[in-house]
């Protein structure tokens, strides 16, 4: 019976050792995750603030557009900033409208920078025909030659 006993005891502290161990492992984990997150939100920041002395909001022509991307693009790659942020910090350059559509878009498509771009260009009705018929509206001013 004594043995029994011992036994049990000692079959209790192994349990309380092995759910020790369990918690502190669970505890480093949500660290590191933790960690990884505020690291990314860092990654982010600084990302953020460059590109913020170097773009400027997005033109409301919607002829410009497509210069406007080809800009940002070059920001990006001049900036190395890698492609699963570029999204995401391009969002606060947006125009309301813009803004309003990648709001109503799914969130993978959100985040990936040229499903995001194709999405607005296709909102904005950019194509070959809409340049032309802005080409053929154009009037010359009385201070052009």
């Amino acid at each position: 019976m004594e043995q029994q006993e011992r036994l049990e005891g000692q079959q209790l502290a192994l349990e309380m050792d092995k759910l020790q161990r369990e918690t502190r492992l669970k505890s480093t984990e949500l660290n590191l995750k933790e960690k990884a997150q505020n690291d990314e939100m860092k990654v982010i920041k600084r990302y953020g603030d460059a590109l913020a002395q170097v773009l400027s909001p997005q033109p409301d022509d919607v002829t410009d557009l497509p210069s406007y991307f080809r800009g940002v693009e070059v920001q990006f790659e001049q900036l190395k900033i890698p492609t699963k942020y570029r999204a995401r910090l391009l969002y606060r350059y947006l125009s309301t409208r813009a803004r309003a559509l990648c709001s109503r878009l799914k969130p993978d498509v959100r985040e990936d920078y040229v499903r995001m771009k194709t999405a607005i260009t296709k909102e904005y009705g950019l194509t070959a025909k809409c340049f032309l018929e802005k080409f053929n509206c154009l009037k010359k001013s009385a201070n052009d030659t």
